[in-house]
């Protein structure tokens, strides 16, 4: 094992850094693909996806000078009419089988109010993460004339890192995010604006279940929003630096960011500019302002 290592292409541990397995682009589907801009990773026990409870019962009076508030909005509903319009936002096929996930009207509620306090939205946007590992290319340090590795490994087991070893990037990890750029980039604006509008009751619904007293659903969006697409990815090689088992970004601005931030820095420069230019075509239509 000599200097036939030496810039190589390498598979990070099976944690992988900062980053990890994404969905942003998560909630970068969610967000425009529902035609909803809309678009977290806490879930589980949370009340968004729980069964619907039945509709309460009707009031046998109504207090004077109060007006009855009608029906209660049935968030399934919502599920049934994305499926409907989910053909239509898009001529790829890809982006209706993704919104047609299971109580996909709370996941999108749910990833939007996660994304918009920069969190990730990988609890309730699962089906949207990238299986394949997530590759670094490693550096020898030009200094050294061989790349001195321990001998002796686990059978199966990963070649160590070279003494001097530096480590970027991959371009084949953006590579990993080139289908779900090309869906959202293929998301007609205004067919996403106006099905945004017909489920907006539905995602306002779901958005009360989960979300904090007093914030509405289309302020979480917006700011979601605005945060997806503020994100500058840097054109250039994005160093990395191996902490134990997990890589981590050199750069201390870079790895400061929250986990949403990145989940954007992570689809490369070229996706993420595709995806930011469709969300903002979005939000100009639905009449967001950002």
């Amino acid at each position: 094992m000599d200097d036939d290592w030496q810039n190589k292409e390498v598979e990070a541990p099976p944690e992988e850094p900062e980053p990890k397995r994404s969905v942003l682009p998560w909630v970068l589907v969610a967000l425009l693909g529902l035609g909803l801009g809309a678009g977290a990773w806490f879930f589980l026990g949370m009340p968004g996806l729980t069964p619907e409870p039945p509709p309460p019962a009707p009031r046998a009076e109504v207090d004077a000078g109060v007006p009855d508030a009608g029906p209660a909005v049935s968030v399934a509903e919502g599920n049934a009419k994305l499926a409907a319009l989910a053909a239509g936002l898009s001529p790829m096929e890809q982006l209706a089988k993704w919104l047609s996930a299971d109580d996909i009207v709370r996941r999108i509620a749910a990833a939007v109010n996660l994304v918009a306090d920069g969190d990730s939205p990988r609890p309730v946007l699962g089906f949207l993460s990238v299986a394949s590992p997530y590759p670094v290319t490693e550096v020898l340090d030009p200094k050294q004339k061989q790349a001195k590795r321990p001998k002796r490994f686990k059978k199966g087991q990963k070649p160590p890192p070279a003494r001097g070893s530096r480590f970027f990037v991959s371009p084949e990890s953006y590579a990993r995010y080139d289908e779900l750029s090309q869906v959202v980039a293929s998301i007609d604006p205004k067919a996403a604006a106006a099905a945004f509008k017909t489920l907006h009751p539905y995602l306002d619904a779901a958005f009360g279940e989960i979300g904090r007293p007093g914030r509405r659903f289309d302020d979480a969006l917006v700011a979601a929003l605005k945060r997806v697409t503020a994100v500058q990815v840097p054109d250039g090689q994005l160093e990395l630096r191996l902490e134990g088992a997990l890589y981590h970004y050199q750069d201390p601005a870079l790895e400061a960011l929250p986990a949403a931030d990145k989940h954007v820095l992570r689809l490369g420069p070229k996706n993420a500019a595709k995806v930011q230019a469709a969300l903002k075509a979005f939000a100009a239509e639905a009449g967001l302002g950002l």
